[in-house]
């Protein structure tokens, strides 16, 4: 049996600064006590070439990679979603690191702003589709133009970009797709099928013949319903007031009323006058005559309005105020008043007073 003899082999060793101060001879080895890391010398090279390369933990802040005191030549660094290696030689200059990062053609695929690689929004073009990305029957078509509508151009076409619909007929429609009232369909040309007591027809037109007694409410009629002028409020039809003649009439509380033009008199001696409205639109005095005294007809002595008296009778009198008592001084006739009233002419004597 051999002898086998162990030897303890130890190589060069100090910590990553005092590597970096010296040159390894070529060939010879250098071990950092702190970064634990081995190099290998080529006599000219301070600190020497690591031997290996090195992924370090990841890092979460831009820009960590600057930090990373024990990166070497080689290492990589995953930061920030983007991968990196330093392939200069000094760690805290960002020239020095390579960006080796999966990189997209930028036209389809690119980074977004959290570094990560996705589709390009509008990058999908219609070359880019493959024909079985549609199903044949699925009511879609694709062709080097895009996507599109597979339409039968006979009762469904596109028009300005639009599916429209081009000839929907009786042959297209089932019968069984009819409910209540109509009648056709499956190849026959659809029909008002109606009670023809109350409906008729006017050439090709339905027209209502007679409608039965308390079949249509005001609640059941819609504002189309009604034409200008009305409106259906409180379940009721009422008038709108659209425009007026505001000289002769007025709205007041939605209640059409005549405009007053004067206000009449309230003596009982008047003609009033109405216009063909039936509003007042004069009030004249009734009394359009007043026989005066003459010495030729004693009866009529003096004039109403006179304040001396010459040869003429005197009356004595009660007033017939409430309080009674007050005595006043009559000329016996001053005229008469001729009224026009509606059984005729009527004359009152006129008397002049005094207290």
């Amino acid at each position: 049996m051999p002898d086998i003899t162990v030897v303890k082999l130890k190589i060069r060793r100090g910590t990553d600064v005092q590597r970096q101060s010296v040159v390894l001879e070529q060939g010879e080895l250098g071990y950092t006590i702190d970064t634990q890391r081995v190099f290998v010398g080529n006599g000219v090279t301070l600190g020497g070439t690591a031997v290996g390369s090195v992924v370090h933990p990841p890092l979460e802040i831009p820009g960590g990679r600057l930090n990373q005191t024990d990166a070497v030549t080689g290492d990589i660094v995953y930061e920030n979603s983007v991968l990196w290696q330093l392939s200069g030689s000094l760690y805290s200059n960002a020239a020095d690191w390579a960006n080796i990062s999966p990189k997209g053609d930028e036209v389809y695929i690119a980074p977004n702003g959290s570094n990560q690689l996705t589709i390009k929004d509008s990058s999908i073009t219609p070359n880019k589709l493959a024909s079985t990305i549609v199903y044949n029957q699925g009511g879609i078509s694709s062709n080097a133009n895009g996507l599109s509508a597979n339409v039968d151009g006979t009762y469904i076409t596109i028009n300005a970009n639009k599916i429209t619909l081009n000839s929907v007929n009786e042959n297209v429609i089932p019968s069984s797709a009819l409910g209540r009232g109509l009648s056709g369909g499956s190849g026959n040309k659809i029909v008002f099928y109606g009670d023809t007591d109350t409906f008729t027809y006017n050439g090709d037109e339905v027209t209502i013949k007679s409608l039965p007694t308390n079949t249509v409410s005001v609640s059941s009629l819609s504002s189309n319903f009604v034409g200008s002028g009305l409106q259906i409020q409180n379940n009721a039809l009422t008038t709108i007031v659209n425009d007026y003649d505001s000289n002769s009439f007025n709205v007041d509380i939605n209640t059409l009323r005549l405009q007053q033009i004067i206000t009449p008199s309230t003596t009982n001696f008047s003609n009033v006058t109405y216009n063909n409205f039936g509003q007042i639109s004069a009030v004249d005095t009734a009394i359009f005559e007043t026989l005066t005294g003459s010495s030729s007809n004693p009866i009529f002595n003096g004039s109403y309005d006179q304040e001396i008296f010459t040869n003429q009778t005197l009356l004595t009198a009660i007033s017939s105020n409430p309080g009674g008592g007050t005595a006043v001084t009559i000329l016996s006739s001053a005229g008469y008043m001729s009224i026009d009233t509606s059984i005729g002419l009527v004359a009152l004597p006129i008397f002049k007073y005094t207290t």
